[in-house]
């Protein structure tokens, strides 16, 4: 039998070393993930010395937790977390705002950098009573914090002063208010995205836009 000449021995070599770059090239450019800029929310306040737009950021506040703890602004800086502003009342309404955030919050159960915050509006509400209501609802309160409304609150940190909601963003019920409104915020502070929460549907673009916060910071500190 004839040997294989030379050229047909080394032609495999030659197309793979001749491959491999192309396969490099098409693998950076079309194989990394690209996700969509997130919008800011709220006007922005002016500008840093370096230039960069200063944003509306949720201003600094402490409240108390399901657990009789201090919890705020504090707690929440370096956190990616999804926000929202339920009633107790409306038994109903908030059941299905729960199930939405517990999808939310199963898909990062593993981060220690993200948080569930639920701010409760009704007047009369008491840790123990949104300790109760998260035990009755099986969650997992290692990321997620019911804060108690509180006389001292500044009514701003929910309007204009901080998570930017309007009288339209509310629901009257039963002598209390509820907004199916989730918001998301950055590690700053800053309002990244808002959503219709108590649509099941939503909770996967919070998901998603969440994720691309976490992409962003991971790219930030991997510079």
């Amino acid at each position: 039998m004839a040997k294989p000449s030379r050229f047909r021995r080394i032609f495999p070599v030659f197309i793979i070393l001749f491959m491999a770059p192309i396969i490099v090239i098409l693998l950076f450019k079309f194989g990394k993930n690209t996700y969509k800029p997130l919008p800011y929310y709220g006007a922005p306040i002016g500008f840093a010395p370096n230039g960069d737009t200063l944003r509306h950021a949720i201003p600094a506040f402490s409240l108390i937790d399901q657990n009789g703890h201090p919890f705020g602004s504090d707690s929440l800086a370096g956190k990616i977390y999804v926000v929202d502003f339920f009633s107790l009342s409306n038994k109903e309404t908030t059941k299905r705002l729960t199930k939405n955030l517990k999808t939310i919050q199963e898909r990062f159960r593993n981060d220690k950098d993200f948080r569930v915050v639920c701010f409760s509006l009704d007047a009369n509400a008491t840790p123990a009573s949104l300790k109760q209501f998260a035990e009755n609802n099986k969650i997992n309160t290692y990321q997620w914090h019911f804060l108690a409304n509180s006389p001292e609150m500044d009514p701003g940190l929910i309007g204009e002063k901080g998570y930017l909601l309007k009288n339209s963003d509310f629901v009257p019920n039963q002598g209390s208010l509820y907004s199916p409104a989730f918001e998301l915020i950055d590690k700053e502070g800053h309002i990244r995205g808002k959503y219709i929460g108590i649509d099941p549907d939503n909770s996967g673009a919070v998901v998603e836009d969440a994720h691309t916060l976490f992409v962003f910071y991971a790219g930030k500190a991997s510079k």
